[in-house]
């Protein structure tokens, strides 16, 4: 008896590393990958894009995704004008806090495809969000769209007005990564 007792942790552990195994890195297009965020304003929208992040990208056996870690520094994020950017890095507290990071924890179905469950942090708050997403693979290349509607709220950060002029709380968030793997 004692020896089953030793027996299961040990398969356990073999079926976990076997598990990993399959595992296959995404290699991450830099260039040819978007990171943009939508704001919606009252009298004027605009974009912000992202310019420099980390993306940690694993496809399992079968060609779902199994890993996605995401994080990039505030300072990179940018719109067309530098006046609103610095106001942006000092609403975002970056001293504070100036990473943004996204961890997965499950995929589920969804009702047009795949939805990313994971933890969002932002502003010193970790949230649970759901990121509808679609996975393109042809050969070695590999495709990954979605898009989220985080409102910053969640995050404990204040709605910005100035005069007749309000900034929408949702923000919508949408990536297109595109990439290689070699399985």
């Amino acid at each position: 008896m004692k020896m089953i007792k030793k027996c299961v942790p040990i398969s356990f552990l073999a079926l976990a590393s076997a598990f990993n195994a399959f595992a296959a890195p995404i290699k991450i297009d830099y260039q040819n990958s978007e990171f943009v965020v939508d704001v919606g304003a009252t009298m004027h929208s605009f974009e912000v894009v992202l310019n420099d992040y980390k993306a940690d990208l694993a496809l399992g056996e079968g060609g779902a995704l199994e890993k996605a870690e995401f994080s990039f520094a505030c300072t990179d994020l940018e719109s067309d004008n530098a006046k609103r950017d610095k106001k942006m890095l000092r609403w975002l507290e970056t001293e504070s806090y100036p990473q943004i990071s996204f961890s997965l924890k499950e995929v589920k179905d969804g009702p047009e495809g795949a939805v990313g469950v994971g933890d969002l942090t932002m502003h010193g708050m970790t949230r649970t969000v759901e990121v509808p997403f679609t996975i393109e693979k042809d050969g070695s290349k590999v495709v990954l769209k979605g898009s989220s509607v985080v409102d910053h709220r969640n995050y404990d950060l204040e709605v910005i007005t100035m005069l007749l002029m309000k900034v929408y709380p949702e923000l919508e968030i949408s990536f297109t990564l595109v990439g290689t793997t070699d399985a």
